[in-house]
């Protein structure tokens, strides 16, 4: 029986991480910094622990960091993973902790996977197009709305608020023909029909532009569906005030609103020379539930890989994981309460010369 280690396994992500591997029948060790007596099974490490941190992964096939904030332990526990050779999954994303681990790894021939962006943002939502990309011949515009209304835990605020500032994220940018462009906030924007309104704001992560170019999409836009603007409006509060009240007014909403999460991926393209829309639509209840599902999905599909097929190295979700099987994993879960996707013949995409 493979074994697990899930640091942060107490925190909202963690709990949905244990649960969903435990079904699939694996050992699993919970992580934690405060004492959690209820709890079989637990250690509580320092994650800034070095010694520490390798006595777990000297015990465990695999390591998943789902503890926070992430913008604060960064590759503190990936470095660890590395250096005694164990499988690593991180529920985060960012672009130059990826990049550290990369050079950690360069030159080392080691036996290792690490996957980043193993969640729902990151994640999840970079591997949509690659659904418009199996189902259509060419590609010419894509656009990703993501987001809803989800009480902030204090951890989840702290990285929120630190995405916000993301050196290779840009706000209020949209690629058109391959240029980056200035483009304005959307409001009114319903997901779904006769649903409720949110605000869409163009972001560009560094995710969104990685797929775009993986993918080559000429045009491609990304909006932050946003329920309150008042959520992006206290650059200046302190830290610790901005924390309060993003927890505050989250939790508000879900109380008015109830939780909501949505994506919609809207699509122009090609087959058989046909210009065709492509629409998918998906809504569910639970973020956390979301990130913890897809982590453990990636951590299975690490474990039940033969050594021959698994690849070495530090990657993101969409470079390792099989686009179709997650989304059936997660249906197999009742993740969705809402999907649907559809193509239409598209009337208003002019046939371009020498397109296809």
């Amino acid at each position: 029986m493979n074994r697990v280690a899930i640091f942060g396994a107490c925190g909202e992500v963690g709990q949905h991480i244990d649960q969903a591997l435990c079904a699939l029948g694996y050992q699993v060790t919970r992580i934690g910094r405060q004492p959690r007596p209820d709890l079989t099974h637990y250690r509580i490490v320092d994650l800034y622990d070095q010694k520490e941190v390798a006595a777990v992964c000297h015990h465990h096939d695999l390591i998943i960091n789902a503890a926070g904030p992430a913008s604060a332990i960064r590759d503190n526990i990936a470095r660890v993973a590395i250096d005694t050779h164990t499988l690593y999954v991180d529920v985060g994303g960012e672009q130059d902790v990826f990049g550290h681990v990369q050079q950690q790894l360069q030159g080392r021939d080691l036996p290792v996977s690490c996957v980043f962006g193993a969640g729902f943002v990151p994640g999840f939502t970079s591997l949509l197009p690659f659904i418009a990309k199996e189902k259509l011949q060419e590609l010419y515009s894509i656009e990703l709305y993501v987001g809803g209304i989800e009480a902030f835990t204090s951890t989840s605020a702290i990285d929120f608020i630190a995405s916000l500032g993301g050196n290779d994220a840009l706000s209020g940018v949209v690629i058109r023909d391959d240029i980056k462009v200035r483009e304005g906030t959307r409001e009114g924007y319903q997901p779904l029909p006769e649903g409720k309104e949110f605000t869409a704001l163009p972001y560009l992560s560094a995710e969104h532009q990685r797929v775009a170019n993986t993918l080559s999409i000429s045009n491609f836009a990304a909006f932050n569906l946003v329920a309150d603007r008042q959520l992006l409006m206290s650059a200046n509060e302190s830290a610790k005030e901005q924390n309060a009240a993003l927890v505050s007014l989250s939790q508000s909403m879900v109380q008015k609103h109830g939780t909501q999460q949505y994506c919609v991926m809207d699509v122009q393209g090609w087959i058989a020379q046909q210009p065709v829309n492509l629409t998918l639509r998906c809504k569910f209840n639970d973020g956390y539930r979301m990130t913890g599902l897809v982590a453990a999905f990636t951590a299975h599909q690490l474990l039940t890989q033969s050594s021959s097929h698994l690849n070495n190295g530090v990657f993101w979700l969409s470079e390792i994981v099989e686009t179709g099987h997650l989304i059936s994993f997660l249906h197999e879960q009742n993740m969705f309460s809402h999907w649907d996707l559809s193509i239409e013949p598209n009337y208003e995409l002019a046939f371009e010369e020498g397109a296809l």
